[in-house]
């Protein structure tokens, strides 16, 4: 992956209780890692506690850096044990479609997601999913399931 100051990145997480879950950013800057390639990313919806509310950045290697996916349209016919990525607190969590179901109380198509990373299962609208996609070698791939 290319990366030049303004390349707008997902960087995946490595804290507790944040694996698998992808945030949306932009490098700022290149970093001080001397074995590894670093850079400053500094996160679009997230702010620094300490700095008055300031958008909060971060150092972070290349493995945990990825471009922004293209846009996929999602398939009509979700069935179970399809990847997908659910947008949930301001990121994206990759998981997998276990069923689908209509709201009883707004009638709304809705589909449980299961995520391996936290253990958990959460319902989300269509519109908060988005095909399971790896940036492998330089280019994007569906993440099938095995």
């Amino acid at each position: 992956m290319k990366v030049k100051i303004g390349t707008k990145v997902e960087v995946c997480s490595e804290e507790e209780g944040y694996g698998g879950a992808w945030f949306e950013g932009s490098v700022i800057g290149f970093g001080n890692g001397r074995k590894k390639r670093t850079f400053f990313v500094r996160y679009e919806k997230f702010v620094a506690e300490d700095l008055n509310g300031e958008a909060l950045v971060e150092e972070v290697c290349l493995k945990n850096m990825r471009p922004i996916p293209p846009y996929k349209r999602m398939p009509k016919n979700l069935s179970a044990g399809i990847a997908v990525e659910a947008l949930d607190s301001d990121c994206w969590w990759r998981g997998f479609i276990i069923t689908r179901f209509r709201s009883p109380f707004s009638g709304e198509e809705l589909f449980q997601v299961y995520f391996p990373d936290t253990r958990t299962i959460k319902a989300y609208p269509r519109s908060d999913l988005r095909p399971a996609q790896e940036w492998i070698r330089g280019k994007w791939r569906p993440l099938l399931c095995s």
